[in-house]
């Protein structure tokens, strides 16, 4: 079972909450509090620490390794059904909230079609080589960068292009890989 902290708000709604490379499930509390105070708040680290990197799967030497991402999908997919059961969440709708190599592990879960979030905020993912499988119900809005060096506008397209089944909210904000203000200001209103 991945590390994980349950923060147990008294609501009707959980948040899944996936960090970035590097970081841990403590750094994303403040972001995860202030865009969804209304949820119960399940914060995952990722197991992969390979690179020395906290990360939720691998990298080869092709970049991301998606038959990693694949097998820790269902992994995740799995502990989040033990988390439910572990913290009585039967009757609530999970919701998912990522951040750069959590965003990838996200979309890999909807692309995957391993379980099945109500909605999910992806900040900043990559182009996931995947075919999408159908199924997926899950409402998705993603906040992509101009200027991401790890996703450029060739893949960004190809990503939209690949979610347009899904229905996606997309925003495209002028910057890089970090968060800007926009970013929060536009996601406030994603999970209320």
């Amino acid at each position: 079972m991945h590390s994980h902290r349950f923060i147990d708000q008294k609501a009707h709604q959980t948040l899944v909450v996936f960090h970035g490379m590097g970081s841990s499930k403590e750094d994303m509390i403040d972001l995860a509090l202030h865009l969804a105070p209304k949820h119960n708040l399940l914060l995952l680290d990722g197991s992969d620490l390979s690179s020395g990197l906290r990360r939720y799967f691998k990298r080869n030497a092709n970049g991301l390794d998606l038959d990693d991402l694949k097998r820790q999908a269902k992994i995740i997919a799995d502990d989040l059904e033990l988390l439910r059961i572990e913290y009585n969440l039967h009757d609530q709708p999970f919701d998912a909230l990522g951040y750069s190599n959590g965003a990838n592990m996200i979309l890999g879960m909807v692309i995957e079609n391993t379980f099945a979030f109500r909605k999910a905020l992806i900040l900043r993912p990559a182009y996931l080589d995947l075919p999408l499988k159908p199924g997926s119900t899950t409402h998705l809005r993603l906040h992509l960068a101009t200027h991401d060096q790890y996703l450029g506008s060739t893949d960004r397209q190809r990503l939209l292009d690949k979610l347009k089944p899904l229905n996606p909210v997309s925003q495209l904000y002028s910057g890089a890989h970090p968060l800007t203000e926009d970013d929060l200001k536009d996601a406030q209103t994603f999970f209320k």
